[in-house]
Formats: structure tokens, C-alpha cells, sequence
């Protein structure tokens, strides 16, 4: 039975991984194909963002609810589910023939990406010893790195020989054979006993929540911070907040049950994975339009420079993993948030003419925070809740990120296209600024200088809790 079981555990971390593959393959390939695509649609940087925020609004806003779902009606069925949608919304995004109809489908996507994403970390935990813990997080993380340095040069290859479309359709093949392996190995995994309430108010008022925050965060980002609708949507933001809380501390099974975040390790550690996220989606959502329209490079030559961050991240995830399960996640995480502040302050001064090597060596230290970070932090989330609430604590960490991540690119996107314009209109500025290259050059060093500044807020918090997890 011993040797059953160990065959077990290491076929459902197997399987979760290619589904952590597949969702870091959607990242990277989407962030350097967005120059290309931007091209190919006849759109603007800010416009095109949007291609990939409404897909992280979509997953972020359901992540709570299919954690919970998942953990009450059975992990395996909604992860399995997700990976169906998300296969639809990649075939459907191939089929687009304008912006509005792609990023319509990326929320079909986005959905599937939700049920897969939410619950990949409780069913791999679940069938591990807590001592393993880090460990079996660790081989996911490299899982999704491998995922980060393929899809860079899949992605610049298919753009370059194929065109947009065959960017999504050929992730349809691996989604497929990740819903197999799903069907064929993975025994369902069921932890809430007694009636299950979906909580409809919470899971919808969040939704609007969230859409509506980022929405006005894009437009302060445009520095548009007084037009009406910049009041009129932080208003709503604020009233679905205020509805969002009182569903939440009425129902007797809540979309997030907030109690668990009034345990300062959790908190502290879903923070700096937020964070951490914001400042890295959206330094990368820019990098490729840096180094396409203000360097000069191809989507290919892109794509490799991008396939250079996972390989840090690919090689200290394991270890960090195995480590934080000995001394505790703290230092590793914080040590991940600094790495991240210096690789940014270091992208900020590149300039006009940096060399590659120069390029390559911020991109490595952009991929070691991401090593010495996310098993860590993952670590000390699922530590702090009971295993009957592994998928909520799954769900916590994908939120959380996703949240992270599609501030960042609707904040630093916005914000970017407003620096662009004034440098490239400015008539009172450096002769250099008066061409779109140097243009460009200056709005994105203003922007990631700012990330880097904001990136240092994750080292104050990666420290919240010094003590190991305890669960509630």
C-alpha cells in the first residue's frame, strides 16, 4: 500500500504539473506575441493590455467560488471542467476577427483558467505529507517555469511563421492531453461534509468589484484621475466593496472567508504574492514593446530573452521549496522581493543601446525572484489554513496573484501610454525625447523605476509573521 500510494502522489503532482504548464505557457506566450498582435488588430499597447486583463478580471473573480465549490462538490470535477472551458476559449480566441472579439473570448478563457488554476495547488497538496509540503510545491513551480521559458520561443516562432491564430490553437493539443491525464489518474478529492450554499451575492458583487477597480485604476494610470467616470467608477468600486463585505459576514459559507485573514502569516505572505505579481506581470506586459519598438528586435529575439527568465526560477524552485520546509519560508521570500527591486531599478537605467548581455542579466534576476519566492510564500498560505480547506487556500494564492498581476498591467500600462504621449508631444523637452524610439525609452524607464519603488512595499511584508504558519 507504501509503495501504491508513493506512485500515487508523484502521478497527481505529474498531472497537475502539465496544467501548471499550461497555464504559465498562456503568460509567456501572450506577452511577447502582444507587439505582434497589436500590429495584426490595428490597436494601441493600452488598448491590447486589455486582452490580457479581462482574462485575469475573468479568473480572478471566480477563483474564490470554484475553490470553494471544488472543495465541497469534489476538486477533481472543477479542475477538470476549467481545463474544458479554457480549451473552448483557446479555440474561440483563434476564431476572433477584432480586438472586442478577443478579448470577449479571453474571458471564456478566463473562466476555464479559474477552475484549473484555483485548485492545482490543494489537489497536488493533498495527497503529500506536510513535511513534503514545500517540496511538491517547488516541482510545481518548476513546472510553470518550464512553461515560462518555452512559451517565449514558441510564441515569437508561431508569431513569426504562423501568425496570431496558431498562438492559441497550438496550446490545444497540450490542454487535451492534460484533461486525460486528469480523467485517467487523479481520484477525486472531496473535504466539506453536510449541505453546500453558493454564495451568489459574494461571488457576484466581488466580480463587479474587482472589474470596476481595475477599471479605474487603468484610467488613473491614464492620468485621467478627475474625469467623471474615473469618480464614477471608484464610487462603484467602493459601494461593491461595502456589498461584498456585508454578504461576506452573513453567509454561513462565504465566497473568502475572511477570518483566515486575520492571521497576520497569511496575510502578510498573500500581500507580497500580490505584490510581488503587480510589479512583475507589469514590467513584463511592457518589456516586449521596449524591446520591439524602442530596441529594434524581433518577436523571435524576443521570445529567447524572455525563455531566460525561467531558467533561474526552474533551478532554485526545488531548492527553495526544500529549504523553506527546514528553516521556514520567511527569508526566502523576502530575499525573492529584493532581487525582484534590484532587477527592476536595473531594467529602469538600460537606456537606448543596452547590450544583450545587460538585457539577459535583469531578465535572470527577474527569474531568481520568482524562485526564491513563490514555493516559500505558497508554502506559508497552505500552512496557515486546515487541509479541509485546501482549496480555499489554493484558491488564495491564485487569487491573489491574479489580482496582483492585472493591477500591475492595467496600472503600469495606463500609466505608460501616458508618459509615451507626453514625450512624444513634449516641445519643451530634451531633443533626444522628440523621436518615438527615445520616446519610448524614457516612458518605460519612468514606469519601471516606479515598479521597482513599489516592489520594495513586498520586502516590508514578506516579514509579517516570523513564525512558522499556524492554522486557524
Amino acid at each position: 500500500m507504501r509503495v501504491r500510494d508513493e506512485r500515487y502522489k508523484w502521478l497527481v503532482l505529474l498531472t497537475i504539473s502539465v496544467g501548471n504548464l499550461i497555464a504559465a505557457l498562456d503568460i509567456s506566450v501572450l506577452f511577447v506575441s502582444l507587439p505582434g498582435l497589436a500590429a495584426a488588430l490595428k490597436t494601441d499597447p493600452a488598448a491590447i493590455g486589455w486582452v490580457n486583463v479581462v482574462y485575469l478580471i475573468t479568473s480572478q473573480s471566480l477563483m474564490f467560488s470554484l475553490a470553494r465549490v471544488g472543495d465541497a462538490k469534489g476538486r477533481k470535477m472543477v479542475y477538470t471542467l476549467g481545463l474544458a472551458v479554457y480549451t473552448l476559449g483557446l479555440i474561440l480566441c483563434s476564431l476572433s476577427q477584432n480586438t472586442l472579439h478577443l478579448i470577449i473570448f479571453r474571458a471564456v478563457q478566463g473562466a476555464g483558467a479559474a477552475g484549473m488554476i484555483s485548485l492545482s495547488t490543494a489537489i497536488a497538496v493533498a495527497v503529500f505529507p506536510e513535511n513534503e509540503r514545500g517540496k511538491a510545491m517547488g516541482i510545481l513551480a518548476s513546472a510553470g517555469a518550464i512553461g515560462l521559458i518555452a512559451g517565449p520561443i514558441m510564441g515569437g516562432a508561431v508569431l513569426d511563421m504562423l501568425g496570431w491564430r496558431a498562438i492559441f490553437l497550438s496550446r490545444v493539443p497540450i490542454a487535451l492531453a492534460a484533461m486525460l491525464m486528469t480523467v485517467l489518474f487523479v481520484k477525486e478529492q472531496k473535504d466539506r461534509a453536510g449541505a453546500f450554499h453558493f454564495d451568489f451575492g459574494g461571488a457576484i458583487s466581488l466580480f463587479c468589484c474587482l472589474t470596476t477597480a481595475l477599471l479605474f485604476l487603468n484610467l488613473v494610470g491614464q492620468w485621467r484621475p478627475f474625469s467623471p467616470l474615473t469618480f464614477v467608477l471608484l464610487a462603484c468600486a467602493v459601494a461593491m466593496l461595502a456589498i461584498f463585505l456585508r454578504f461576506e459576514s452573513k453567509a454561513d459559507q462565504p465566497v473568502i472567508e475572511l477570518a483566515f485573514f486575520r492571521n497576520p502569516v497569511l496575510a502578510g505572505a498573500a500581500v507580497t504574492g500580490a505584490l510581488h505579481a503587480a510589479v512583475m506581470t507589469g514590467s513584463a506586459f511592457l518589456l516586449p514593446f521596449y524591446l520591439t519598438e524602442a530596441l529594434g528586435y524581433s518577436a523571435s529575439a524576443v521570445g529567447l530573452f524572455f525563455a531566460m527568465l525561467p531558467v533561474p526560477f526552474l533551478l532554485l524552485s526545488p531548492i527553495s521549496g526544500k529549504v523553506s520546509d527546514r528553516m521556514g519560508p520567511k527569508p526566502l521570500s523576502a530575499l525573492g522581493m529584493v532581487l525582484s527591486c534590484v532587477a527592476l531599478f536595473s531594467l529602469g537605467r538600460l537606456g537606448s543601446e543596452p547590450t544583450a548581455v545587460a538585457i539577459a542579466s535583469c531578465v535572470c534576476l527577474i527569474g531568481a525572484s520568482y524562485g526564491f519566492l513563490i514555493a516559500p510564500n505558497n508554502s506559508t498560505i497552505m500552512g496557515a489554513v486546515p487541509p479541509d480547506r485546501f482549496g480555499t487556500a489554493s484558491g488564495i494564492i491564485a487569487a491573489t496573484r491574479q489580482i496582483g498581476s492585472s493591477t500591475g498591467i492595467a496600472l503600469m500600462g495606463g500609466l505608460f501610454a501616458s508618459r509615451f504621449a507626453f514625450y512624444a508631444n513634449c516641445t519643451w523637452c530634451a531633443a533626444a525625447h522628440t523621436t518615438k524610439k527615445t520616446a519610448m525609452v524614457s516612458a518605460f524607464q519612468d514606469i519601471i523605476t516606479l515598479a521597482a519603488i513599489l516592489g520594495t512595499l513586498g520586502i516590508i511584508t514578506s516579514f509579517i509573521g516570523k513564525k512558522r504558519p499556524r492554522r486557524l
